[in-house]
């Protein structure tokens, strides 16, 4: 969870705003601890539910769009095809050559 600012000090109303970015849902607990000179101190601890997105990648999150896993995979996938072109023209090439050796 991220806090923004980290340190809030409230306005002459007494009011303050605190934004809360949640990274793991669905619900968050954080603590408010309050100070003022010449007051006793207070604390307040909060429950929140929030709406978290379901992750396609539990262990990596890269937060990456989701079509870039096709361009990806289609990359990966146009390397092979290519590999296997070149080692088959190189495979022909060759025996091409051993049959010229065998004419002469």
């Amino acid at each position: 969870m991220t806090v923004t600012p980290d340190v809030v000090r409230t306005s002459s109303d007494g009011s303050a705003i605190v934004s809360i970015t949640a990274f793991e849902g669905p619900n968050i607990s954080f603590d408010i601890i309050a100070t003022a000179e010449g007051y006793a101190e207070g604390r307040e601890s909060f429950t929140v539910s929030v709406d978290a997105p379901d992750k396609v990648f539990d262990s990596i999150d890269l937060e990456l769009p989701e079509w870039i896993i096709y361009i990806v995979v289609g990359g990966i996938l146009m390397v092979g095809v290519v590999v296997f072109m070149f080692l088959r023209k190189t495979k022909t090439n060759l025996e091409e050559e051993w049959g010229e050796e065998e004419e002469l």
